[in-house]
């Protein structure tokens, strides 16, 4: 109850900056779940060494793929397929944007779960293809170069709040890029 109570809130205060010091996170089930996390982590190093992390708590951010809702009769059922890039968690201050590496770290998946009687409507205007995703939870599988996360928290940024390192590498619109691309990478 609590879990849907608090994305509830984080869809409300996604995108609201920080305006001290490092990363912040904006709920403290947020707070718990970065400060239990291993931000070391790269969805490379899981790739290679699947074993080694399976069920170790990371912290990833990426721009948004695809956004699939399904809804049963009590929930609304949210799945992420995200591009990770790295972000600078020790450098972020809240006053400026999101600064992400203008390479990939190839796609992850998450998922949510939100209680009715939230709409779909309301998430979809909230977190949606091209828009930041940071996601926090456990890797618990990889198909096709895809690590899926069992996810803990997840935190929406509009695309408008984020910018890259090098906006003359950084990638095109999300939407103009084959996912093939995104794989192979």
């Amino acid at each position: 109850m609590v879990k849907y109570a608090v994305l509830l809130g984080f869809f409300v205060l996604t995108g609201c900056a920080s305006k001290v010091g490092e990363y912040a996170p904006k709920s403290k089930v947020e707070g718990a779940a970065f400060a239990s996390a291993d931000l070391s982590i790269t969805p490379e190093a899981v790739r290679k060494n699947f074993e080694e992390y399976r069920g170790t708590n990371v912290a990833w951010a990426g721009i948004i793929r695809e956004v699939d809702y399904k809804e049963t009769e009590r929930t609304i059922q949210v799945a992420f397929l995200v591009d990770q890039h790295d972000f600078d968690w020790k450098l972020h201050k809240g006053d400026q944007p999101f600064k992400l590496e203008s390479e990939r770290g190839g796609p992850f998946a998450a998922g949510w779960e939100v209680k009715k009687p939230t709409r779909a409507s309301l998430l979809r205007k909230q977190a949606g293809p091209g828009d930041m995703l940071i996601a926090y939870g456990q890797p618990v599988k990889v198909r096709a170069g895809v690590i899926q996360l069992k996810t803990d928290q997840i935190r929406a940024v509009k695309i408008d709040e984020v910018q890259f390192t090098d906006p003359e590498t950084a990638p095109p619109n999300v939407l103009d890029v084959p996912m093939n691309a995104v794989e192979s990478e």
